[in-house]
């Protein structure tokens, strides 16, 4: 007995595609229903941290050992004090004085040499028996070094400075400048605000240019002694200078200046 074809083929089961089996086999996914899910475990995991609580252990603190040393107890020794001995006082004796009688001095003028004529010592009376034979010979006493003022002088003390200069009466001016303004820069007027004496001041101060160029032997007059020191003080710093000549040979000069200020 022979088959239809018909029958054949509706007998004979279908097969199915690979990707007709994917979607038969795959189940639907309800996304809505995943992520509600989600959210709530989340939110639980959340509140249960915080409400937990957590234990922090304190650490203790050690506090270092420190081992002090200990010092030996000081000893004091008491010592006995030496016996003072007394010394004896030794009495010098005072040598006999002899004092120099000056029977006259003449004051020369402006410019020229100050001389000073020294006489002999005073002899007391004596018989002639008393003198002796002998004769013991006479210490001369040599003259001392003539000082010369400024306006007598061969060739005044020449100021740093005024080298340049010829004639004397160039040197002493340029001299007076160059003091002046030294006085100006060094004199201290601040130290006199509390002087009692106000108005016009003035100081007359002498000094002498050695022979080796160099200021000495300042001295200095005023009205208030703390002027006259201030005044000494200034003219002391002046600097080395060219000594003054006078026959070729260098002298000691003598200088007078004034040095008047205003007090307020």
């Amino acid at each position: 007995m022979k088959l239809s074809k018909h029958n054949l083929n509706n007998d004979q089961p279908k097969t199915l595609s690979k990707r007709d089996d994917k979607k038969s086999v795959n189940i639907k996914w309800n996304s809505k229903l995943f992520f509600q899910l989600s959210l709530i475990v989340s939110l639980l995991i959340v509140y249960s941290v915080m409400q937990a609580r957590f234990e922090t252990r304190e650490k203790a603190l050690v506090t270092p050992r420190i081992d002090f040393l200990e010092e030996p107890p000081m000893i004091i020794y008491t010592l006995d004090e030496p016996e003072k001995v007394q010394k004896k006082k030794v009495v010098k004796k005072q040598p006999k004085i002899k004092v120099k009688i000056i029977n006259k001095i003449n004051i020369a003028e402006k410019g020229s040499v100050l001389e000073t004529d020294l006489s002999e010592y005073n002899k007391p009376n004596t018989n002639d028996s008393d003198i002796p034979e002998k004769t013991t010979a006479i210490n001369v006493v040599p003259k001392a070094k003539k000082i010369i003022n400024v306006l007598g002088v061969e060739h005044v003390p020449v100021f740093p400075g005024c080298e340049s200069l010829t004639s004397n009466i160039e040197k002493r001016n340029c001299m007076s400048l160059k003091i002046k303004a030294f006085i100006q820069r060094k004199f201290n007027t601040d130290k006199f605000d509390n002087i009692n004496t106000k108005g016009k001041q003035k100081i007359t101060v002498q000094f002498y240019v050695d022979e080796t160029g160099n200021v000495s032997g300042v001295k200095a007059k005023a009205l208030d002694k703390n002027l006259e020191k201030e005044a000494i003080r200034v003219v002391s710093k002046l600097p080395q200078m060219e000594p003054g000549k006078q026959g070729g040979k260098a002298v000691k000069v003598q200088y007078t200046i004034p040095i008047v200020f205003k007090i307020d």
